[in-house]
């Protein structure tokens, strides 16, 4: 964008980012180990609970790690290949795009999309 200097997907990322975190977080979290672009997507994927659990971590000045807690948390509640028709997550057609879609969508969207 002209005005800003940054491109315009740029300055959507941004807004989404924003939009997406409650302004009272992005001021708790300023200073902190989750104080990065990354964390601050990953964020607002988690539960609620989590999201505060982790915050309150970060404002002790614990390196703690949104992006990490939830690889670790998904990990630990994927279903088994056996479970999912005895393929890898890797191996279903489109399902990292389809995983990916349904982190940016909105819950009244998704809801509506798995119903």
């Amino acid at each position: 964008m002209k005005r800003t200097g940054k491109s315009e997907r740029t300055v959507q990322r941004l807004v989404l980012r924003a939009a997406r975190n409650a302004s009272p977080n992005l001021k708790r979290v300023a200073g902190t180990a989750l104080d990065r672009a990354a964390e601050f997507d990953a964020l607002p994927l988690l539960p609620v609970a989590d999201q505060e659990r982790l915050i309150e971590q970060a404002r002790a000045s614990a390196m703690v790690s949104a992006v990490e807690f939830r690889k670790e948390t998904s990990e630990q509640n994927a279903p088994s290949a056996s479970a999912v028709g005895g393929f890898a997550d890797d191996d279903l057609p489109g399902l990292t795009a389809l995983k990916a879609a349904g982190r940016e969508a909105s819950s009244g969207a998704w809801a509506a999309f798995v119903a």
